[in-house]
């Protein structure tokens, strides 16, 4: 039960996710090319899902899950 629980989160990240940066391409058009980078983003959600799966602690997991992928983006952003 807590695969598929995890499972069912992932999938919702990812869709929630993918929507929103599809939104803000669609009302900054600029943005363009991070619809190539979108792909990409429910391979590191199921990552950091992955990784989350060792952790009890939730605080542990959102923290360290939201400072990579800040820094993600903000490593990327430049090249886009």
């Amino acid at each position: 039960a807590r695969t598929g629980r995890r499972l069912l989160i992932w999938l919702v990240q990812s869709v929630v996710l993918v929507l929103g940066f599809g939104l803000a391409v669609y009302f900054v058009p600029s943005l363009f090319l991070w619809c190539c980078c979108c792909r990409f983003f429910p391979v590191v959600m199921g990552m950091l899902a992955w990784v989350g799966a060792f952790y009890d602690d939730p605080w542990t997991y959102g923290v360290a899950s939201a400072l990579f992928f800040g820094w993600l983006l903000a490593a990327v952003f430049p090249l886009v």
